[in-house]
């Protein structure tokens, strides 16, 4: 990857384009991404504050998740997984709007917008452990959803001596859009773990038509996974288990399961 030749926004237009694809902001301090407020995750700041404080010499993060309409990030931090491997082995999804730096070009953030119904969030966040040469457990890549936050430009890195700053590359593309089930068969090709965690109801949750009153779809959700595991090839039940989510949680219908 020639980092020289990527075209990338810096500055306040990057937190523009952030903005207008629906992102909230966080007010970091600057060169961390340690926030200034407590109770930061539920306090979400507008183009107007985040442009002020950036003025003011400090970092930017964006919200991730049910506040910033479904905007997630694919934090991919450390090997044995890189940025370039990513795009090699997912040209279809390497086009999405990039968060990276130049002087770290194995490391990236890549924007997705998870599709779901309103009044349902984006399936939560999630890290990939794996241990260091030294045997210490480290995070290799993270699922930055609803409570989570990415620095972003006009912020200068958070780690090193020399400062770099962070850029935004495919700013010209939308985020591109992730169904729940995409998500979930993603992470386990990636990390061979399984990601249905999620997605998860928001507060009082409207009932799906059709549904008894006293319907659950979450622990619906995780008995169906249950007794599928118990009957069914591991690769066949992650995908019966991904579509039930999708028909559960996404669609919002309820539709009695037959066995």
């Amino acid at each position: 990857m020639n980092v020289d030749a990527i075209q990338t926004l810096k500055g306040i237009d990057a937190l523009t384009k952030l903005s207008e694809w629906g992102f909230k902001f966080v007010l970091l301090q600057n060169r961390t991404k340690k926030a200034f407020e407590d109770g930061w995750q539920n306090k979400p700041h507008n183009l107007q504050k985040a442009i002020a404080h950036a003025n003011s010499g400090q970092n930017v993060g964006v919200l991730c998740g049910n506040l910033s309409q479904g905007l997630c990030m694919l934090d991919i931090d450390r090997p044995p997984l890189t940025y370039p491997d990513f795009c090699q082995n997912y040209p279809e999804l390497a086009g999405t709007p990039t968060v990276f730096r130049r002087n770290a070009p194995h490391k990236a953030k890549l924007i997705f917008k998870i599709k779901v119904k309103p009044g349902h969030e984006a399936p939560p966040g999630k890290k990939w452990r794996q241990p260091d040469p030294e045997g210490k457990l480290v995070t290799v890549i993270e699922w930055l959803s609803t409570g989570n936050q990415g620095v972003v430009p006009p912020s200068l890195n958070t780690s090193g001596s020399k400062p770099a700053p962070v850029e935004l590359k495919n700013y010209n593309q939308s985020p591109i859009e992730l169904t729940p089930t995409q998500l979930f068969d993603l992470w386990h090709e990636l990390t061979g773990e399984d990601c249905l965690s999620g997605p998860t109801l928001a507060p009082a949750p409207a009932a799906a038509p059709g549904a008894p009153a006293d319907v659950n779809p979450l622990k619906l959700l995780k008995e169906y996974h249950e007794f599928i595991n118990t009957r069914f090839p591991a690769q066949l039940a992650r995908k019966l288990a991904s579509q039930a989510a999708d028909l559960l949680v996404v669609e919002g219908e309820y539709t009695p399961l037959k066995t």
